[in-house]
């Protein structure tokens, strides 16, 4: 976005030199008038051109991320198809009874999360994979979550950014993990997330990183009204708010 506002700066390049013009003009009122005049001009002008290339620009960026979720889903169908015809060649029929009724799973989580009132946190779930390609994701709402209002939706949804974007640090500087579960709970209008790691046995990594660390992003979400509890022995991490 930074870039896009660079680039597409020269389009105010004409009000500015009028403004430049109109402080310099030795002409007194009746060049104030002419140059106000001008300005003006070139100021809507410069917003209008400046919309349609911003429009332009979110467009393209949303047809770019469509391709890229399209290109990921049509990847794990051809991945699904190849595990299917590979069971179906070794006559393992009971394999391939199980590996559909996981994706029959797969889907049904899917549809639940889709059906989230807030477009843009389902969005975000749906498409953690695309966003977050280094992990396996497995995202799943309990029975009682049911989020209707926007306001917290979003509150929730910047809540859950805050901690991916502290778990790539750790990810670089101190774990290694595969796979990350979240599961998304409500009891009345206290919403709960817990985040569990695992490898690529699904054996849950235990979040093991400095005190120092821990305690920086405790201080985080707590500015955010938020509450961050650990699990017995590292095994997990649960983020806490009450609307």
């Amino acid at each position: 976005m930074k870039k896009f506002l660079f680039n597409n700066s020269h389009v105010f390049i004409p009000f500015m030199i009028t403004l430049g013009c109109w402080v310099i003009q030795p002409w007194g009122m009746i060049g104030s008038i002419f140059f106000c005049a001008i300005g003006i001009c070139t100021f809507f002008v410069g917003i209008n051109f400046y919309q349609k290339r911003l429009f332009q620009f979110m467009e393209v960026s949303e047809a770019e991320k469509t391709k890229e979720l399209l290109s990921k889903q049509r990847h794990d169908w051809l991945n699904h198809v190849q595990v299917l015809m590979g069971y179906q060649m070794m006559k393992k029929n009971d394999q391939i009874g199980y590996y559909l009724q996981k994706l029959v799973t797969d889907a049904n989580r899917e549809r639940i999360i889709s059906n989230i009132c807030y477009a843009p946190l389902a969005v975000f779930l749906l498409t953690l994979s695309v966003k977050y390609k280094e992990w396996e994701w497995e995202v799943s709402l309990a029975d009682s979550f049911e989020i209707t209002d926007d306001k917290e939706a979003k509150r929730l949804l910047d809540l859950m950014k805050q901690i991916i974007h502290w778990l790539q640090k750790q990810g670089m500087d101190y774990l290694e993990w595969t796979k990350i579960k979240v599961m998304l709970s409500q009891d009345g209008r206290t919403f709960s997330i817990k985040w569990t790691l695992a490898d690529e046995e699904g054996k849950t990594i235990p979040l093991d990183v400095p005190q120092a660390e821990w305690q920086e992003l405790e201080q985080q979400i707590q500015k955010n009204g938020a509450e961050l509890f650990s699990e017995k022995a590292h095994q997990g991490m649960f983020l806490r708010y009450v609307s």
